[in-house]
């Protein structure tokens, strides 16, 4: 309760529109009339609960951090008709990515991918699908992906936040044999009975053999959701298809056998990934909240009138308060 003779309103007014800020200035100014000066510190001090009371509310923080993910999951070829003579493969995943606002991050990524031969038995028109058995020590495939990966938060300051993905890099790949051999395209391998290459050309226009290895520019896009378990961990769900344009592909000239005509190498033309992990985050955060004052006599004897200001900086979201004296 104020003294007798007090009049005292406050007002708090908060704005959390996002939920990362490295710096922020609040300023209180007001006027009091007062007998004992330690009433103003009281005053002070009251501002500074309410600004610590308040940070306490924040959601993770990620602008000005380094965010480190590491997941594994699963992917599948898809648009050709040669694809579904290859199972569902394995990836592992790492990007690395900074975040440049409480919604947007940037950063790079790379993946390790490998695939193996379906084994179709006599029923190669089926195709794949969704089946994992192989061809044992059979043909497989592997791949890499190298490119840049740009991450938007719809919900930036929820526990809880989905966001999209998008990208573009360069996806390398290679048909070796078991012992990681390249393969050519005249190797038997290519033409046993349920394996669902049949139609892969085993000469180029040439009429020579040719490796079975190749780089493709891609376009990336994703959904994702994440949930943060602390300031420093996220779990983090979800989905990525890369498009596959053949803008830098090496078959041409003498190899430009790529197509989905009979006869043709009908290269994929589209990769789709689900992936589960974990990202770390570290760096940026907020400053320590601190809080100053000032006060100057503005008139004579008890009971006195004083001026006073007082500033709250560091801390996040940002936050407003209005404190009226009078």
């Amino acid at each position: 309760m104020p003294p007798r003779g007090w009049r005292v309103s406050t007002g708090v007014r908060v704005s959390s529109s996002v939920a990362v800020r490295s710096h922020i200035g609040t300023a209180f100014t007001g006027r009091c009339q007062t007998m004992k000066p330690r009433l103003l510190r009281c005053a002070v001090a009251a501002s500074a609960c309410l600004a610590l009371c308040a940070s306490s509310l924040q959601a993770a923080d990620t602008e000005g951090k380094w965010a480190v993910g590491l997941q594994g999951g699963l992917y599948k070829l898809v648009l050709s008709d040669h694809t579904d003579a290859w199972t569902p493969g394995y990836l592992f995943n790492a990007d690395i990515k900074k975040g440049l606002s409480p919604s947007f991050s940037l950063g790079i990524e790379g993946s390790w991918m490998q695939t193996y031969l379906a084994d179709l038995g006599e029923d190669t028109n089926e195709g794949a699908g969704s089946s994992f058995d192989k061809i044992e020590d059979g043909p497989k495939q592997g791949g890499y992906i190298v490119g840049l990966i740009g991450e938007y938060a719809f919900s930036p300051d929820g526990s809880w936040s989905p966001h999209f993905d998008f990208g573009t890099g360069l996806y390398l790949w290679k048909w070796t044999d078991a012992d990681g051999n390249t393969l050519f395209s005249d190797d038997p391998a290519l033409d046993a009975p349920g394996t669902g290459l049949s139609g892969v050309p085993d000469l180029d226009l040439a009429g020579n053999p040719y490796e079975l290895e190749d780089q493709e520019l891609y376009l990336m896009g994703g959904l994702g959701l994440e949930y943060f378990a602390s300031d420093a961990v996220s779990l983090e769900l979800g989905f990525k298809f890369r498009y596959l344009t053949h803008l830098l592909t090496n078959f041409t000239d003498d190899k430009d056998i790529v197509g989905s005509e009979p006869g043709e190498l009908d290269l994929p033309r589209g990769i789709a990934e689900g992936l589960i992990g974990l990202t770390f985050h570290f760096g940026g955060g907020c400053p320590d909240a601190s809080v100053s004052a000032s006060a100057d006599k503005t008139s004579g004897a008890v009971p006195m009138e004083v001026e006073y200001m007082s500033a709250v900086t560091g801390g996040c979201p940002p936050y407003t308060y209005l404190w009226d004296f009078g």
